[in-house]
């Protein structure tokens, strides 16, 4: 078959390229632009993920799903947020009002947009009665001097089921999520979390499970630990076998949040002990530490103006740096006298 006589699937996209990805990484990582910058950039990664992957086949069938997966885990996108990009952006460029919602001097947000089309909120209105809608909360903003049209006000002008503050409604978890994954709303989350005291602690405490949580997932799936010190070592099969079965507790019930604690503890004891057990790790691990508290010692000496400390210097100022002195000193001296061990690392994060 000639060039001429295949046949191309219609709209049936095309496969992405490292173009593709540089372009919507481009876009995504704008955590600190204004809101319209973000709407256009988010409506701009909608269109190109459309042209990949689009929508809908003519004949009702969805098309390139396992390749928009694909762009998506490439790009850092949850799977779903690229479906409300793409499908976002189609519903606009088909709105039968686009020409009517540049009002000026009236910004909207993306969730504005995303009510609109995708309905989420579920309002009893058509999707075309929504758009008309839209276009007179615009109006009424604009007459009322309002710069920007939220989408609290839209929704009850759509009269969709009234929904809590998200900032103050998500969940511990869904907090630590948003603030990983979703850019976009890392401003308003984390102002929340600062004028909240039970929240900040409430997001600590989830950070602090999650974080041990991968420890031991680490430990489980490749059988190695990063050490304090900054060293990768392999696990022993006992703190491996520990690790799993600490896991499947965690996946079988709903613990309460020390039960991560005390999976990370175990786990940690356990590597301690393979620590212990190898006498090059373990005097990798003290000079790892040594290196570190001398790195931190150095930096804070050298933040000190020394005009300033100079101009106010008194006799217990005198006293410590003295004292400070003939430790560092004494342990030079010491460290002098040892032979040197030419001990090996094995693998290590330290610079």
């Amino acid at each position: 078959m000639t060039q001429e006589d295949e046949w191309i699937e219609p709209r049936a996209g095309r496969e992405f390229t490292d173009e593709d990805v540089r372009f919507i990484l481009s876009l995504t990582g704008r955590s600190d632009s204004s809101t319209r910058a973000q709407l256009d950039a988010r409506l701009a990664v909608g269109r190109r993920l459309h042209e990949i992957a689009p929508k809908e086949h003519p004949d009702g069938r969805h098309v390139g799903v396992t390749r928009l997966k694909e762009l998506a885990r490439q790009t850092g996108l949850d799977y779903p947020t690229a479906c409300d990009y793409r499908d976002v952006a189609v519903g606009l460029d088909n709105s039968p009002v686009l020409d009517q919602l540049d009002a000026p001097g009236v910004t909207y947000s993306w969730t504005v947009l995303r009510e609109v089309v995708l309905n989420r909120s579920v309002s009893p209105l058509q999707l075309s009665a929504r758009w008309d809608r839209l276009v007179m909360e615009l109006a009424a903003c604009r007459e009322a001097n309002l710069a920007r049209l939220t989408g609290e006000r839209l929704r009850a002008a759509l009269g969709s089921t009234p929904i809590p503050n998200s900032a103050t409604a998500m969940t511990p978890a869904k907090i630590v999520d948003q603030v990983t994954n979703r850019p976009d709303v890392q401003a308003a989350v984390l102002a929340a979390v600062a004028h909240d005291d039970t929240l900040k602690r409430a997001v600590a405490v989830e950070s602090r499970k999650a974080e041990r949580l991968s420890f031991v997932q680490q430990v489980v799936d490749d059988g190695t630990m990063r050490t304090p010190g900054g060293q990768v070592i392999e696990v022993s099969a006992e703190a491996r076998q520990e690790a799993s079965r600490r896991l499947r507790q965690l996946e079988e019930a709903k613990p309460p949040p020390e039960w991560a604690d005390q999976a990370y503890e175990a786990v940690q004891e356990l590597a301690a002990r393979c620590i212990a057990r190898d006498p090059e790790i373990a005097a990798n691990e003290t000079r790892a530490q040594f290196h570190a508290a001398m790195h931190r010692t150095a930096r804070v000496i050298q933040g000190i103006d020394l005009e300033k400390t100079a101009a106010v210097a008194d006799d217990e100022m005198r006293r410590s740096v003295a004292d400070l002195q003939t430790s560092l000193a004494d342990l030079a001296e010491l460290l002098n006298q040892q032979p040197s061990r030419g001990l090996r690392v094995v693998k290590s994060g330290i610079a």
